[in-house]
């Protein structure tokens, strides 16, 4: 999402230029969220919940995650109605 804001402000400089400071902190915020997200799914700590510690979730609980139950949890709960 990043270079496509970067893309679109080059392919019109009016509205960069009318609008500079916005888009200047959307853009920094979009590449600082993205690289949040890469340190947060890469992350080594024993104690997070990262992309490491996920599969090993769903490796350990695989009844948990099956589509059956899925489609049984999704049917039964709040969620479904609203």
């Amino acid at each position: 999402m990043a270079s496509d804001i970067a893309k679109a402000l080059c392919d019109h400089p009016l509205v960069a230029a009318q609008s500079n400071t916005f888009w200047y902190l959307t853009h920094k915020a979009h590449v600082a969220a993205a690289l949040q997200c890469l340190a947060r799914a890469y992350d080594q700590e024993q104690s997070s919940l990262h992309l490491l510690s996920w599969l090993q979730i769903i490796r350990d609980n695989q009844p948990i995650f099956d589509v059956a139950e899925f489609r049984f949890v999704s049917r039964t709960t709040h969620l479904s109605k609203a």
